[in-house]
């Protein structure tokens, strides 16, 4: 016997429809999937590198820099023609991050040593030693605050007070603090502008007030009405409003 076998016309636009939505399901899955592990795309692009310790944004390179922590990477994003270009380079123990005020010089702390890299070639160009290791969370705000008198700022551990790393003579420096009150693993952030650097301590009972250095002067104060430290105080995203954090009505 001969068996003959056909298509019923009726049913072959279901199925060239069929046929169809699976190739865009498949394809659309893969484009996702592309964005993701950061294929180079458009701007709007989506890039998963992991966690970020810290990131920046350079606006003469039209660019943003970021600290990979699970990573121990500096990752950089460049802005180019439409397209985001992507380059990283290892850095051991990773830490938290600052752009010279010349736009010139990115520094990057790695465990206890402050990197000097080049921002277009991300090559390191100096490395110098801390009296304390960088990498600590709570040592400073991110990205490290820089003062308008050319110092880069950071918190020691317990006990060790404040420390600055001079930009002019590429040393790091104790800064003295407001001698009624005690220092202990202090939290470090700045405003916008870089005149005014506040440091807070968070581990005395009871807390001490924010203390305040001013660039203008070169002094720390302790102004009247200061918050009390321990609350997570920083400057808003302008750099200009101070919010005490954890506080409820």
């Amino acid at each position: 016997n001969l068996v003959l076998t056909y298509e019923d016309p009726s049913e072959l636009p279901s199925l060239f429809f069929n046929i169809s939505l699976l190739f865009l399901l498949v394809f659309g899955f893969w484009m996702l999937m592309r964005r993701m592990t950061g294929g180079g795309g458009p701007g709007g692009q989506i890039f998963n590198i992991g966690k970020s310790r810290a990131a920046l944004f350079d606006a003469t390179r039209n660019a943003v820099f970021a600290t990979v922590y699970g990573q121990n990477s500096l990752v950089r994003f460049k802005l180019v023609n439409s397209q985001w270009q992507v380059n990283a380079v290892p850095v051991d123990q990773v830490g938290y991050l600052a752009l010279a005020p010349d736009a010139k010089t990115l520094y990057v702390a790695s465990g206890s040593q402050l990197l000097a890299i080049d921002p277009d070639s991300l090559q390191t160009l100096h490395a110098y030693t801390a009296p304390f290791p960088l990498d600590g969370g709570y040592l400073y705000d991110f990205p490290i605050p820089v003062s308008h008198d050319m110092r880069l700022w950071f918190g020691g551990d317990q006990w060790d007070g404040v420390t600055y790393f001079d930009l002019l003579d590429k040393t790091f420096h104790t800064q003295a603090t407001d001698g009624r009150y005690a220092v202990s693993s202090p939290r470090v952030g700045g405003s916008s502008d870089g005149s005014l650097v506040n440091f807070e301590t968070g581990y005395l009972t009871p807390n001490p007030p924010v203390q305040w250095y001013s660039a203008a002067t070169g002094t720390v104060t302790v102004p009247a009405g200061s918050p009390v430290g321990g609350v997570d105080t920083r400057f808003d995203a302008a750099g200009k409003l101070l919010k005490p954090g954890f506080v409820t009505a």
